[in-house]
């Protein structure tokens, strides 16, 4: 029902807005009129937000014609003594663009009604705020004076208006039909006005207007994957020509676009959304905004949900999917885009998109596979020169720190905080000095005369500035036990900031851009930014509790179970903390190593003496973290104790990092550690039969004497492993990298071996009679002795 009256408004406000007629205005003004709908002007607000987003009203993009036409139904609402619901619908023209003329206009319009009730005072004062419009103490004395001088004429102006609306003859359009529009959730146009939008440190202040438009700088990128109908030559073809070629290509096409963190792939998608904008063939959707329980029954099916369209709509479509790495289901993430990809196989003409971080995501059912690297110095000096407009001098900047200082988002935020750019800084150094409270991005916002000046006063206490990095903490790490990138702004616990008498809504700090300009929710700005306020908050904590003189290791294993029970710590939040533990923590390791040994033994969440629903998930979210966290000391080898084998087990979906641990004797039949880490690990004389060894990194590991009968190895890292007399009956290798292995005396009887990489390995006295070894690279291998093996297709250059 919902949809269909915002369904119905649309069509009405736009019917308005580009036929310049009046002939639906007598419906909207009904329904404006009908005190049976509760929430009528929320829908109205809804679609007058949207309205000023869509292609059709692009003509009239601030021009009075819209305006004008979208005023009529706020002053209806005024006409109407609903003062509060007109200034909602007001925020519609407001939001287009807040420093326009018509702000002041619209607030005088109503001002007099609102200064005279305290509680509609505050509704609409908070009304504006989650508008992202600030008005002050200060603001409202300057508009109770300009008001009292002028409320008389501007009360008879809005009377006039009323009585013109009322006179015109409006002709009533019977018999419409509403009918469900697909593909109306396309997220196309959010990420148009994100291209158009000025950069977020470049809001609300007095630096030059730029936008994702103005600076945008086309990477350059690496081809690890094309096919050859899409007539390219990989490397030697400017990307923007490679993603126009692939998407008007005839044919059905998958494309990965992945790259580091920051490097620029949201922004791509922008840039594409913005070249087709008119392409209704062209559609954009974010993994991020899918629950887990959404994707139940795969991709493909939440795709057609959300756009509410049959499958076979799309074909023809091109689909752009953005941030596969921000999906909330990681333990399915393989499962889920290789079904995906499958779907696309019924096609003709379908192309997809997707994008990802490094390291997310399998590429082996992608058609083709990009990479984008980093700015190279002379992408860096344009960049440079288009947000200073000065040119860099390359002695002020390290050449040989390219590969961080040429991610856009890291060099953005270092250039706007006047950050040293000429040192050879770690990406978390940078973040550091970016984020100090004193020396970085702060100072920017704090002082007259370096660009933020609004609101700087606030800034100068320094109470507030640690006020608001610990809401930063706070939400971040919400978001993280959340598995939510987007929160209510009604969970986060919003507080007010104080400075000489004023108070202030912390969202309402100058430099609240790091966070999105959401209405009712709160995204940060980048994810990297997230992560890293991500890593503070643990590490703070963490800091508070080792640094006493008396530690409680079961205050530890408390604190540490309340923090790993709910998500896993990502690749990036555990290099944030590695570089904050190095410096600060870094002889703590038995502190903590101490705590994890009282886990294995009691319980991973015992020690925070609560109940958790779906309690062994939390227990195996903790048990994972806690790896990752002790690995973070590097320590040579982690003795640990016996009870650790019972969480290997239980473990189902998650690659576990048990790189250099002792498992002598670990008995570990059906175990699955699929791609699991487990490199320079001792397992000698482990009994691991039919265990589900998929992917997993086994390198240099100590694996002699052990029983792996039946084992899967597919595609599994064994260089240099020492497997001397393991016994490897009937185990699949296929795929598996075994160069320079130590196979001396191992039983590979019926084993698996095809396409795997022996190089170097040494096969003295190997038996592997039946063993399958079609496509076998055994360059360079010592020894070998064979018997009723399958040699077809197999190398033997070299062989000794």
């Amino acid at each position: 029902m919902v949809f269909i009256v915002e369904a119905f408004f649309g069509g009405c406000i736009s019917k308005v807005i580009n036929d310049g007629k009046d002939y639906s205005w007598v419906k909207i003004k009904r329904a404006i009129n009908d005190k049976n709908d509760q929430n009528i002007s929320t829908k109205i607000y809804r679609v007058i937000e949207r309205t000023f987003n869509t292609v059709t009203v692009k003509k009239f993009k601030d021009t009075d014609k819209l305006y004008n036409a979208i005023e009529k139904i706020f002053i209806e609402f005024k006409h109407n003594s609903d003062t509060l619901e007109s200034v909602k619908c007001g925020l519609g023209i407001l939001g287009i663009d807040v420093s326009n003329q018509r702000c002041e206009n619209f607030l005088e319009k109503f001002y007099v009604k609102i200064r005279q009730d305290d509680d509609l005072y505050k509704a609409v004062n908070m009304t504006l705020q989650q508008n992202g419009i600030k008005i002050n103490q200060e603001e409202f004395q300057k508009l109770n004076e300009k008001v009292d001088k002028n409320h008389t004429e501007l009360i008879d102006a809005i009377a006039s208006i009323n009585e013109n609306l009322n006179r015109k003859s409006l002709i009533y359009e019977e018999n419409v039909t509403i009918k469900k529009i697909k593909f109306q959730n396309n997220k196309k146009q959010n990420y148009i006005k994100h291209w158009n939008s000025r950069l977020f440190l470049h809001l609300d202040n007095n630096e030059n207007p730029i936008t994702l438009s103005d600076a945008f700088i086309m990477p350059d990128y690496i081809a690890h994957k094309f096919i050859k109908k899409i007539l390219l030559t990989p490397n030697n073809t400017a990307l923007d020509k490679v993603i126009e070629q692939f998407i008007e290509c005839d044919s059905s096409s998958t494309l990965l676009i992945t790259g580091v963190p920051g490097i620029g792939k949201s922004s791509i998608i922008s840039w594409i959304a913005q070249k087709y904008e008119t392409d209704d063939d062209c559609i954009i959707l974010r993994f991020r905004d899918w629950e887990s329980e959404e994707l139940d029954e795969g991709v493909f099916k939440s795709i057609c949900d959300i756009l509410e369209c049959k499958k076979r709509d799309l074909n023809g479509k091109v689909i752009i999917l953005d941030g596969f790495d921000e999906i909330k289901c990681l333990d399915r993430r393989d499962y889920l885009i290789h079904g995906f990809l499958n779907d696309i196989n019924d096609f003709d003409k379908i192309k997809v998109i997707v994008t990802s971080r490094l390291f997310y995501i399998d590429w082996s059912s992608f058609h083709n596979v990009i990479e984008l690297k980093p700015f190279g110095i002379n992408k860096i000096k344009k960049f440079y020169h288009i947000l200073t407009g000065v040119e860099l001098n390359k002695n002020k900047i390290d050449t040989n720190n390219l590969d961080v200082l040429g991610i856009p988002a890291i060099l953005y935020m270092a250039i706007m905080s006047d950050v040293s750019i000429n040192e050879n800084s770690t990406k978390p150094e940078l973040y550091n000095r970016i984020f100090a409270e004193k020396g970085g991005i702060f100072d920017k916002f704090a002082y007259e005369g370096l660009g933020y000046d609004t609101g700087s006063h606030v800034l100068r206490n320094e109470e507030n500035i640690k006020e608001y990095f610990l809401f930063l903490r706070r939400v971040a790490f919400y978001m993280f036990d959340e598995n939510d990138l987007s929160l209510s702004k009604e969970k986060c616990n919003i507080p007010q900031l104080r400075f000489k008498g004023i108070s202030m809504n912390i969202l309402e700090f100058p430099i609240k851009h790091l966070f999105e300009n959401m209405v009712s929710t709160i995204e940060f700005i980048h994810k990297s930014i997230y992560e890293y306020f991500v890593a503070e908050h643990i590490f703070s904590l963490l800091f508070n509790i080792l640094s006493k003189d008396e530690k409680s290791v079961i205050d530890l294993a408390d604190t540490l179970g309340n923090l790993f029970k709910s998500n896993l710590l990502s690749t990036e939040i555990l290099e944030f903390l590695q570089y904050k533990i190095s410096n600060k923590l870094n002889n703590k390791f038995n502190v903590v190593n101490k705590a994890f040994q009282l886990m294995l033994r009691d319980g991973m969440t015992f020690y925070t003496r609560k109940c958790y629903k779906n309690a062994i998930d939390c227990e195996i979210n903790v048990f994972a973290n806690m790896l990752e966290l002790l690995h973070l000391w590097q320590a040579d080898f982690l003795d640990v104790e016996k009870n650790i084998d019972r969480y290997i087990k239980y473990n189902i979906n998650y690659a576990l990092n048990l790189r250099n641990m002792k498992f002598e004797n670990a008995k570990w039949d059906r175990v699955n550690l699929t791609k699991s880490n487990l490199q320079n690990s001792k397992l000698n004389k482990a009994m691991m039969e039919n265990a589900n060894l998929t992917g997993v990194n086994l390198r240099e590991a100590d694996l002699k004497g052990a029983d792996l009968r039946n084992a899967v190895f597919r595609n599994a890292i064994l260089t240099g492993a020492d497997l001397r007399d393991a016994i490897l009956v009937g185990v699949d290798l296929s795929n598996a990298d075994l160069t320079y292995a130590n196979l001396q005396g191992a039983d590979l009887r019926n084993a698996d071996l095809r396409w795997a990489d022996l190089m170097g390995a040494n096969l003295f006295r190997v038996h592997m009679e039946g063993a399958n070894i079609y496509g076998t690279n055994f360059e360079n291998t010592v020894m070998a002795e064979f018997s009723n093996s399958k040699f077809s297709n197999s190398k033997f250059s070299d062989y000794n």
